[in-house]
């Protein structure tokens, strides 16, 4: 939409009387308007300004459900609701006018708005509370006009039609560290304005859409040093704003919205072979300048004295994939502001281990690191979600979290460096409050865990597993395999501990059994002979029950092929005697 500084100055002189003729021309052309089937229109979404010569909104700019525009000739910056409303005391963000022809406006990825200003060649932040300048981000950029953000790298394309034609990239947004390059030359010699590019957008894989008065070309490469490729999409007149429908495959947008100078909206049909089908969606409006589109995926393009809504469909690609306020990624603040994301957020790496020896710190596609200490450090991430319906992805219900590995390698691994707590799994409201009709995990893996140790077997703790605890395969104690051993406590027969009875035999799972009335074999080889019985034989090699015998009447036992010494109480009455009554110890 650019105008050439003769020729404004010679419309600054016009009478208000052509301006008036050129709103009331505006106003009979939109009346006019009509509308292709399959598509649906708001014609009266942002209405009452009033245009110079044909000229009024031109600069458009969505964040969140919020549209911002500016008016080109008045100066004067307006924010509207998604539903709308008038320009007028009640939607105007200026407190005092910008004087610079203000052309194309722009959200970065740090949330801030961006303007360029055409009769001043500059680029500018503007105050989203009153519209005034905050700062000049870069300048000697005549005639700027079109301005975008590129969504993989949050630079700054801005064009500039007319004396100095070409598209210059404003690289590292922060005060005293900007940098200005070229980064796309017009074909056409300045002054002539057949390929000198105007419009400009941007699709969610960072290729930038180009519009002149006669073509549309696609640049890539924004996420490198120089423009990878350029190529024409489509011969189309007038041509002015543009916007990108959103696709499965981001570097594959279906097709292009074109806002034309002549009063038409015109879809590019990216689908077929070259040259593309087009078709004219919105014909007999006034003067078409830059559009945008909004988080409801919506093309909102500007009139001479309007902004309209393309209501149907609303299948356009923000830049960024954002929630109900519509900005991206902000520092510090909850993202969105309000709402929720409406599409994937998705992050792919090509990214190697640094080093072998390293693999801890590198080799991530994304990390998140909290790097706070000390007593009120706070964690890295939290992952919430709603699904109601047990049995995670293969049940059809998303899980909160889900790591796969789509190699031989681990999917997921914890780690404490200094702590002694590597997780903890907890289910219900309260975290401290036992939960016995919940289960921690669940797994269709029945390979052995190595590594475990757990304080509870079946609910119940180690000190509360009795006899009646035990479980046997086979009810017949015939072939019992018993290990060699030559000790005469439980503590001296590790591997007697430690075995497993085949099928068939007697299976320990819990505590091993001695029967003080069966007779057990005193040979050098099974001295610790398992055989059936209810009374058990604790760490201390004591027998708990009625009969409490200690380590000598055990050995003594052991030695007469388990039958009881005669004379045996005897013995043991002037030990008994000496200790009062108690058992000494051995």
């Amino acid at each position: 939409m650019f105008i050439k500084s003769r020729r404004l100055a010679v419309l600054a002189a016009a009478s208000t009387l052509v301006a008036a003729s050129a709103s009331q021309l505006s106003v009979t052309q939109a009346q006019a308007r009509s509308v292709a089937p399959g598509f649906a229109v708001d014609e009266s979404f942002a209405t009452g300004f009033m245009p110079d010569n044909g000229i009024g909104p031109v600069g458009v700019a969505a964040d969140g459900s919020d549209i911002w525009v500016g008016d080109y000739a008045a100066g004067e910056l307006y924010r509207f609701g998604p539903n709308g409303g008038l320009a007028n005391q009640s939607t105007r963000v200026t407190a005092n006018p910008i004087r610079a022809r203000l052309a194309g406006l722009t959200f970065g990825r740090d949330g801030r708005l961006y303007a360029a200003l055409q009769d001043t060649g500059k680029v500018v932040e503007l105050s989203k509370a009153d519209g005034r300048v905050l700062r000049t981000v870069a300048d000697g950029l005549p005639n700027a006009t079109g301005l975008a953000t590129d969504p993989l790298t949050g630079d700054l394309f801005v064009t500039q039609p007319g004396s100095a034609p070409g598209v210059k990239r404003i690289k590292n947004l922060s005060p005293g560290s900007v940098a200005v390059k070229t980064w796309y030359t017009n074909a056409a010699p300045p002054g002539q304005n057949g390929n000198e590019v105007d419009g400009i957008s941007f699709g969610r894989d960072g290729a930038m859409y180009l519009s002149s008065s006669t073509q549309i070309f696609r640049v890539e490469g924004t996420n490198k040093a120089s423009p990878a490729r350029t190529s024409a999409v489509a011969s189309v007149q007038n041509g002015d704003g543009i916007a990108v429908a959103a696709g499965k495959i981001a570097s594959q947008p279906p097709y292009l919205l074109a806002n034309r100078t002549d009063g038409t909206i015109t879809k590019i049909d990216l689908t077929d072979a070259p040259p593309h089908k087009q078709t004219d969606i919105v014909t007999g409006g006034s003067r078409g300048d830059f559009a945008t589109v909004g988080n409801d995926g919506c093309l909102y393009a500007t009139q001479s004295d309007s902004v309209i809504k393309l209501t149907e469909p609303c299948d356009l690609e923000p830049p960024f994939c954002e929630g109900a306020d519509g900005a991206p990624l902000r520092h510090g603040d909850r993202n969105p502001m309000s709402g929720s994301v409406a599409c994937e957020t998705a992050v792919f790496g090509s990214v190697a281990t640094t080093s072998k020896t390293r693999a801890l710190t590198g080799g991530y596609a994304t990390r998140l690191s909290n790097v706070m200490t000390g007593d009120l450090a706070g964690g890295a991430a939290i992952h919430g979600c709603r699904t109601t319906k047990a049995g995670g992805t293969f049940s059809a219900s998303k899980p909160c979290l889900r790591a796969n590995n789509l190699n031989r390698g681990l999917a997921f691994e914890f780690n404490a460096t200094l702590g002694l707590l590597g997780e903890m799994i907890t289910v219900g409201e309260d975290p401290s409050v036992a939960n016995v009709a919940a289960r921690p995990f669940t797994t269709n893996a029945t390979g052995v865990a190595t590594g475990l140790n757990a304080d509870q077997v079946d609910g119940k703790h180690a000190s509360e597993l009795g006899p009646s605890d035990i479980r046997v395969a086979n009810q017949s104690s015939a072939a019992v395999s018993v290990p060699a051993c030559t000790g005469t406590s439980l503590s001296a027969c590790p591997e007697l501990l430690r075995r497993t009875l085949g099928a068939g035999n007697w299976l320990v799972q819990a505590k091993l059994a001695i029967d003080n009335n069966a007779n057990i074999d005193a040979s050098p080889n099974n001295r610790c002979g398992l055989v059936q019985g209810t009374t058990e034989l604790d760490k201390s090699a004591q027998l708990a029950g009625p009969q409490r015998l200690d380590r000598r009447e055990q050995r003594a036992r052991l030695a007469h092929g388990g039958r009881q010494r005669r004379g045996w109480w005897h013995e043991r009455q002037p030990a008994l005697h000496r200790a009062g009554g108690r058992e000494p110890a051995d």
